[in-house]
């Protein structure tokens, strides 16, 4: 700015002060649109800062399957399937959250809860969709893959998302069993898409300590929140 457009700015700003402070009405009308101006620019920053994501209105219901009294699956290297459903809901959580979707859990800690009250949180919430997470067992050790669940009646979403989900994690060290159809009450008794994923046999040798790793827990984790991303 040269040294006279900066003298004429601030002859320019004195006369406004002066006819702002001798006239209260002016002063009012100054606040209320300094104000409106201010407000403008935090929304600006704020919408430059934290830009749409797009999946703003999306409500995504995470079902750690078991919990409390309810172990599920024992794996041959003794941990609990519950604890492991637990520990990789919460990061599918977590990378969820981090695109914006709203996400609720079913259980965020270990606690027992009922089939039919799992279907019950996705509903009241009109929730997008559900994934329930599992881990799986046999009494065959040799028994070993991961597997996506659908209900019998499922609607086209649930299953464009099962297909989605299956093509994304045959990307992992963990082979795919394919997208099942089974009437599973979380997947029956809800009315959005609903999808079960049985992450691994924990009663396979090989599988149990492959799905103990934190490594594989993260893979499986981002694979998913993938599929979903581009699901919905």
């Amino acid at each position: 700015m040269s040294v006279r457009l900066k003298q004429q700015v601030d002859a320019l700003t004195q006369t406004l002060r002066a006819r702002i402070d001798q006239s209260p009405r002016l002063r009012s009308w100054f606040h209320i649109i300094l104000g409106i101006a201010l407000v403008g620019l935090v929304a600006g920053l704020g919408c430059w800062i934290y830009p749409d994501s797009g999946y703003g209105d999306q409500i995504i219901v995470i079902d750690p399957g078991h919990g409390g009294r309810d172990p599920g699956a024992i794996s041959c290297l003794g941990y609990h399937e519950k604890d492991l459903n637990l520990k990789v809901a919460g990061q599918i959580a977590a990378l969820l959250k981090q695109k914006g979707m709203h996400v609720i859990l079913t259980r965020d800690d270990d606690r027992y809860v009922p089939l039919h009250k799992r279907a019950d949180i996705a509903n009241r919430s009109h929730a997008s969709l559900l994934l329930s997470l599992h881990a799986n067992a046999s009494p065959n050790f040799r028994a070993r893959g991961y597997s996506i669940h659908v209900a019998p009646s499922a609607s086209k979403a649930s299953m464009r998302l099962g297909q989605n989900i299956d093509q994304h994690l045959s990307q992992t060290s963990i082979r795919s069993r394919g997208v099942q159809q089974d009437p599973f009450t979380v997947l029956t008794q809800t009315h959005c898409p609903a999808i079960l994923v049985e992450i691994g046999f924990i009663s396979n040798p090989t599988e149990a300590a492959l799905l103990q790793k934190a490594k594989t827990q993260k893979q499986i984790a981002h694979t998913i929140v993938r599929a979903i991303s581009q699901s919905i």
